[in-house]
């Protein structure tokens, strides 16, 4: 009768904790460790990585927070939850706090699904099997729910960090379009305006551009789709390109859609990377230097070997950004406060696409020039993605 009043007991303060199991189950394990005159009670999840779910008892702090076991504590973790009955332990050779214990009893637990715990007592006297049958029942109820609960938070934290990847997919694919978008418009409305008076070369440039924007458009529509069905890794299309191609279509493109002059001194190369990636991220960049640079003064791009990368600089003599959001560049939404019609994406989408092709893209002001690079590893080098701001000098 004692025995069921004590179960009766813990399992009651076990579904009083339902709300917070992880804190019940310390709860739950600390009535036993009382109950039972043990040192430490622990319980925990076996797994490749055994992992400590809670711990209680006057010895418990030497375990640590809950969280992945002590390496050397795990193969005996795993051979002891093979073990169905409760079953005395030697404590030689063990970790603290358990080789300080004098006696050690386990016993494992199968949970709904592929969950196995195992639940340790350690303390002065032998803890007798029926007791550490009781404290497992009770444990059980608290692991079952603090697991089930943690891996519903870990789907509703995956579910948005997904919705919000969609998101800014969507966001930064609106903002990409809009540059070659314009540059077919242009070139559309020139031919439709002034074709009678332009010379068949020019014709024949003007639906050139249209072609290859149309091209880049459904590119980056089918990779969005892509995206989308598949996730973030969508396959890169590696292959030999031109850096002074590139440059060339994108300052067309760019000078068609937003006036302005591009200037270019960049070498043929060729160097291996995604064309398409390399050519929008480039573009976004050299649309954002014609649209900030003052009348008159050109953009330039430049393109040089330097060491183990080939380097794609964009420089005008515009204002530059603002201090006070320099550090965050390259996060989503961040916008420059003295920058009018900035979505806070054009410079994130160009970190991600570099990134995803193995270079780094950074941001300095020197002499009056605003620059941003875009550095790409040579075949046979290693990929260094990341993204870096200079200060003013």
């Amino acid at each position: 009768m004692e025995e069921r009043s004590e179960l009766g007991t813990i399992l009651a303060l076990a579904l009083r904790s339902l709300r917070r199991p992880q804190t019940g189950l310390a709860a739950v394990l600390g009535g036993c460790a009382a109950r039972f005159g043990a040192s430490v009670v622990a319980l925990y999840r076996i797994s490749d990585n055994p992992e400590l779910l809670a711990s209680a008892g006057r010895d418990a702090a030497v375990l640590g927070p809950p969280g992945i076991a002590d390496r050397a504590l795990a193969p005996t973790l795993q051979q002891w939850a093979q073990d169905a009955a409760p079953r005395a332990r030697s404590s030689a050779g063990l970790p603290e706090p358990w080789r300080d214990q004098s006696f050690l009893t386990s016993l494992t637990g199968h949970l709904p699904g592929d969950d196995v715990v195992l639940l340790v007592v350690g303390g002065a006297q032998e803890i007798a099997a029926p007791d550490v049958e009781m404290a497992m029942s009770a444990a059980l109820v608290l692991a079952n729910t603090y697991l089930s609960s943690r891996r519903e938070e870990e789907y509703r934290t995956e579910t948005r960090r997904s919705r919000q990847q969609s998101a800014l997919l969507a966001a930064g694919l609106q903002h990409d379009l809009k540059t070659p978008l314009t540059s077919i418009l242009g070139c559309a409305s020139t031919l439709r305006e002034r074709g009678a008076t332009v010379s068949p070369e020019q014709q024949a440039e003007l639906l050139d551009m249209i072609t290859d924007q149309a091209r880049r458009l459904n590119l980056m529509v089918e990779e969005a789709l892509s995206r989308h069905a598949d996730g973030p890794d969508v396959p890169l299309r590696m292959s030999p390109v031109s850096p002074l191609a590139i440059a060339q279509r994108v300052a067309r493109a760019a000078s068609s859609a937003r006036k302005g002059e591009v200037s270019i001194e960049v070498g043929e190369g060729p160097i291996v990377t995604d064309e398409l990636r390399l050519e929008r991220a480039l573009l976004n960049l050299v649309d954002n230097a014609l649209k900030y640079s003052p009348s008159g003064q050109p953009v330039h791009v430049v393109g040089e070997q330097t060491g183990s990368f080939f380097t794609l600089t964009v420089a005008d003599a515009g204002p530059g950004v603002a201090p006070e959001v320099a550090h965050a560049l390259f996060t989503p939404y961040v916008r420059d406060p003295h920058r009018d019609g900035s979505t806070g994406l054009g410079l994130h989408s160009v970190a991600q696409l570099v990134a995803e092709i193995g270079g780094r893209v950074s941001y300095t002001r020197q002499a009056g020039w605003t620059r941003f690079s875009i550095a790409l590893p040579l075949e046979g080098h290693a990929s260094v993605a990341y993204a870096s701001v200079e200060a003013e000098t």
